[in-house]
C-alpha cells in the first residue's frame, strides 16, 4: 500500500482555484506567482509560451461585513482560443470543522464534507473508494469472507472482520494459544 503524503501536489493552491487549500500556502504562491508574471507577462513569448496565466494586484484585508479575513487577486493571461482573460478572485479564511486547520473558501452547504479542506475530503474519498471497492469484489465472488463465523475456541457466533478470522475475541484467541502450550 503506498504511504501517503500529507501535502501532495493537488492539494496546493493554483493560481486560479485556491478552494479548499491551507490558508498559509496561499499568500506565498500568489506572490510568487506575481513576481513571475512580472518577470515575464503571459502572452509575451511566442508558440505555446504565449499561453498562459499570471497573477497581479495581490492584497489582503478584512471584510467589514463578514469580519474575517480575505485575499484578493487578479487571474490573468492568454486563453487557448486566443482572446485575454482577466478574473478578480477573492478567497476568505474559514476554519475546517474536521481537522480544525484554516482554509480557503469553504462551501457553506448542509454536507459537511463539502465544507472540510482538500485534506479532509481526500481523506473522505478514499474511505469511501476502498468501500466500493470491497464491495465490488464481494459481489464479483472474488472475496468468499463469510460475515458470520464460529469461533474456535467458544463456538460463538461473530462478524469477520477478514477472512483469516478464527476467534471472536482477544480472550478466545489467547486461551486457545495457551491450550496448545500446555498441551
Amino acid at each position: 500500500m503506498p504511504v501517503r503524503d500529507d501535502n501532495p501536489g493537488k492539494l496546493l493552491p493554483r493560481r486560479g482555484d485556491v478552494n479548499g487549500c491551507r490558508w498559509e500556502l496561499i499568500m506565498p504562491m500568489l506572490l510568487e506567482e506575481q513576481e513571475k508574471a512580472e518577470k515575464s507577462p503571459p502572452g509575451s513569448g511566442t508558440g505555446w509560451d504565449r499561453f498562459g496565466s499570471g497573477v497581479k494586484d495581490v492584497r489582503t484585508g478584512t471584510d467589514p461585513r463578514r469580519g474575517t479575513e480575505f485575499i484578493c487577486w487578479k487571474h490573468f493571461g492568454v486563453a487557448l482560443m486566443g482572446g485575454p482573460f482577466e478574473r478578480q478572485r477573492v478567497a476568505y479564511r474559514t476554519t475546517c470543522p474536521n481537522c480544525g486547520h484554516d482554509a480557503a473558501n469553504l462551501c457553506s452547504t448542509d454536507s459537511l464534507i463539502q465544507r472540510c479542506c482538500k485534506n479532509c475530503r481526500l481523506d473522505h474519498e478514499r474511505a469511501m473508494n476502498r468501500n466500493a471497492a470491497k464491495r465490488r469484489r464481494r459481489a464479483k465472488g472474488e472475496v468468499t469472507t463469510p460475515l458470520m463465523k464460529a469461533c474456535e475456541t467458544c463456538g460463538e457466533m461473530f462478524s469477520v472482520k477478514r477472512s483469516t478470522a478464527r476467534f471472536c475475541s482477544t480472550k478466545c484467541r489467547v486461551a486457545a494459544h495457551r491450550s496448545k502450550a500446555t498441551a
